[in-house]
This record gives C-alpha cells, sequence and structure tokens, in this order.
C-alpha cells in the first residue's frame, strides 16, 4: 500500500490539472464528513452487539441497496436496470425471509 500511495501521490502532484490541497471549503466540511462516519460505524457496532446475529446479517444485506438509493436522491447518481433489478431482488428476497420466518417462528 505505501508504494501504491507513493506512486498515486507523485502523479497527483504531477498532473496540472488535479488540485492537490483542497479549498478553504472542502476542510470545513471535513470533520462533519469524520463526525458522520464515526456514529454511523458506532451505530454499526451497537446494533452488532444487541441485535442476534442473523437479524444483524439480515440488515447488513441491505446497505448496498440504500446506499445507490441516496446516491441518487442525493448526489445525482444514475440508477441503471441492472441496479434496480438487483436491489430489488434483494429487498424481496429479504421480506419473504422475514414473512417466513416470521411464520415459523424462526428468527431471521
Amino acid at each position: 500500500m505505501l508504494v501504491s500511495a507513493a506512486a498515486l501521490t507523485a502523479a497527483a502532484l504531477l498532473h496540472p490539472d488535479v488540485p492537490v490541497l483542497p479549498e478553504t471549503a472542502d476542510w470545513r466540511i471535513l470533520p462533519a464528513l469524520a463526525l458522520a462516519s464515526a456514529v454511523g460505524q458506532a451505530l454499526f457496532a451497537w446494533g452488532h452487539a444487541h441485535l442476534p446475529i442473523t437479524v444483524s446479517a439480515t440488515l447488513q444485506l441491505c446497505v448496498p441497496v440504500f446506499t445507490a438509493v441516496f446516491a441518487w436522491l442525493f448526489l445525482d447518481e444514475g440508477l441503471t436496470v441492472v441496479q434496480l433489478t438487483g436491489g430489488s431482488v434483494l429487498l424481496g428476497a429479504l421480506i419473504a425471509l422475514v414473512t417466513v420466518s416470521d411464520r415459523l417462528g424462526v428468527v431471521a
């Protein structure tokens, strides 16, 4: 990783169109990003400690779907047909898993 970091740093410093240091506005948002990341990781760890592992693992499968949806909502990212289909299949499978496990009385 050190070799990659050194190579990419050198390439960035030598490229004329790549700003090396962030702008002033970027420095102001950096603590908010760090705080949001730390809070998210803390809540994720807390959830792992207080939920059965089957519930925690099942909910973790939803993370990529919601990441794509939030990127579409807030960052104006596009969603392809393949992404929409995959997300729908995943959410449908999770709904079926929870529904069937509730009927059987199994924690899933």
